[in-house]
């Protein structure tokens, strides 16, 4: 009867959070009704996707241009700058998906489960932001292309309006793809991928066996000569002059993309494995395509062609239409992975509740559980932007927030690396530390190159999407490396805190609190007595049975522990157990403390 008060405390409060202890789950899921999952694979889950989007639009009409500005070697060059940090990124978040269970949102999923639920909400929503508005670029792209193939003498509002037209054509299939689901959108990937490696490897076979438009062929000669730099003095694409840093930041898109494997996630069928590898099959494929392409252009035509024709592309093609096709495959493509994959991320911010009025972006179908609010959602922002319009000068924005998140991956990795975590085990071995900071590195770096001012509006943005949710965001289980972190380094210095090293001058109070009900008057006092110095509230059960005891004190542990943290006292809760009263008070005195962290005053 006497420690009544404190048995009853505290009950339930395992059963609460029962299905979210693993870390995996929201603490805001609901399992009342069964789902199944789509099981897609290595190839249509992966591979198709990634490669896609990271041979776009920029690869048929800006690689060629940048060719002529930066010449080979230096366009070779910012290649692989860009597929360096794409590919550390990549072996990161390799780490990340093979160990332990991976389940939807990618990259969002990823940074928020061992990151915490603020960096992870904060970065989650600039990504889905980015998806959202690169869905209005790319069918942009694919007015652009359509106007100029077939309607090239269309000027004034006209252009305008028709431009609007088939942006809005374009994302009104994307939105029909996307809510039928992940078994049309891989049927339709493949095909377009099949689609755009014809159009690639048909311009190819027409340079190196064929003779194209203003083109003598292609000679070694011709390779050597534009292999230099060649910087235009004016061009309307660098705004004046251009050089490395501009040309750069107009092909850095064509090394991006390399998430779409990890936005679907919750749709493969083995993403442990299957997203590391099949990212690192894209960006390699992708990689040997560029090379070939900086090869076979500079090989065959001059600098001045290059530079200023920009359907050089379809020129080069034995059929100008097969690249024609190819650019509108890519515009596409790019844009129904934008929308699957950003309303896949939108899915998982809504279940976790970290915005409010978002739970209902959350739903998702019986069968597969497709997000069809988010793919609504995302379609409506996607469609709200084209129509404004205007929107070139806050593309390079969109790569800031990619690199962002890159960084972020890396860092997710190096943390519960260097943590120690026991169950951080992953399947994939080709990573350490180094290349967990050499990634974030790389990233922040490229991030702030490309344009300074971006990259500090970007991280202002997400600073401030972070503190709202320092305040705002529920309490979650999952499990985040930042405990792991604290319990790391407070290890450390516990063991180079010396008790022999102890002096008068730096004595302070320890107290040890023992008490039997929770006394708000004596509790508060020992709490400013204690001067910086450990506090323990303690208290004890009698009985013989260990069984029983246990349960008994573990409740109390508990209940006491939640006391500590509503009244906000900076104290530690200490239970002890015994036959009677006297060798249960002093089990807990000779118990209390830590290594040099031991009360000094009852």
């Amino acid at each position: 009867g006497r420690h009544s008060d404190w048995s009853v405390m505290g009950v339930g409060r395992d059963a609460e959070y029962k299905q979210v202890l693993d870390g995996n789950l929201s603490p805001h899921a609901s399992n009342n009704s069964p789902m199944t999952h789509n099981q897609l694979g290595l190839i249509n889950g992966v591979v198709v996707p990634c490669s896609l989007n990271i041979l776009g639009v920029v690869l048929f009409l800006w690689l060629p241009w940048a060719l002529g500005q930066a010449g080979g070697g230096e366009l070779l060059g910012m290649f692989v700058l860009g597929e360096t940090q794409t590919v550390l990124t990549v072996l990161s978040l390799s780490a990340i998906v093979s160990n332990g269970t991976m389940k939807g949102g990618g990259s969002y999923f990823m940074i928020s489960r061992s990151l915490g639920p603020e960096l992870g909400g904060a970065m989650g929503f600039l990504f889905y932001i980015s998806y959202a508005v690169s869905a209005t670029f790319y069918a942009a792209g694919f007015g652009k292309e359509v106007q100029q193939t077939w309607f090239p003498d269309m000027t004034g509002a006209w252009n305008g309006m028709f431009l609007t037209l088939c942006s809005s054509i374009a994302l009104l299939l994307v939105l029909v793809v996307a809510l039928i689901g992940a078994s049309l959108f891989t049927k339709i990937n493949s095909f377009l991928f099949l689609i755009q490696f014809v159009a690639i490897f048909t311009a190819l076979g027409s340079i190196f066996f064929g003779k194209p438009q203003n083109s003598d062929g292609w000679s070694s000669s011709k390779l050597r000569e534009n292999w230099g730099r060649g910087y235009a003095s004016h061009d309307d694409a660098c705004d004046g002059g251009c050089d490395f840093r501009k040309v750069f930041a107009i092909v850095f898109p064509a090394v991006t993309g390399v998430m779409e494997g990890a936005n679907l996630s919750g749709d493969l069928k083995n993403p442990g494995r299957d997203i590391g590898r099949g990212t690192l099959i894209a960006v390699l494929m992708a990689f040997m395509t560029y090379i070939l392409l900086i090869i076979a252009f500079a090989g065959a035509f001059d600098r001045d062609e290059l530079r200023t024709n920009q359907a050089i592309f379809q020129e080069a093609c034995v059929n100008n239409y097969i690249v024609v096709v190819g650019i509108l495959v890519s515009t596409s493509s790019s844009a129904l992975g934008a929308i699957f994959g950003g309303s896949r991320v939108l899915q998982a911010l809504a279940r976790d509740e970290l915005f409010p009025y978002t739970k209902f972006l959350g739903k998702g179908t019986a069968k597969g559980d497709e997000p069809w609010v988010a793919v609504l959602f995302t379609w409506g922002i996607a469609q709200a932007c084209a129509f404004i319009g205007g929107l070139d000068k806050i593309a390079p924005i969109i790569s800031t927030f990619f690199c962002l998140s890159y960084a972020c991956c890396n860092l997710a990795c190096f943390l519960v690396s260097i943590s120690g975590t026991p169950n951080f085990r992953p399947r994939f071995k080709y990573f350490s530390w180094h290349t967990c900071v050499a990634g974030i590195l790389l990233n922040i770096f490229i991030m702030f190159y490309l344009n300074v001012y971006y990259a500090a509006a970007a991280i202002c943005l997400m600073l401030a999407i972070f503190a709202y949710l320092v305040y705002k965001a529920p309490t979650t289980t999952w499990g985040d490396v930042r405990q792991a972190l604290m319990y790391h380094q407070v290890r450390k210095y516990l063991l180079r805190l010396d008790a022999r090293k102890q002096h008068g001058k730096t004595w302070r109070p320890s107290v040890l609190l023992l008490i039997n009900k929770l006394n708000g008057p004596l509790v508060e006092f020992c709490n400013h007595m204690k001067k910086g110095g450990l506090y323990v509230i303690g208290n004890v059960v009698l009985g013989n049975s260990f069984d029983r005891l246990t349960v008994t004190a573990n409740r109390m542990q508990k209940a006491l522990g939640e006391y500590i943290h509503v009244e906000n006292l900076k104290a530690f809760p200490a239970v002890a157990v015994g036959r009677s009263a006297r060798t249960a008070y002093q089990n807990l005195m000779l118990t209390s403390g830590l290594g040099a962290m031991t009360p000094n005053t009852v």
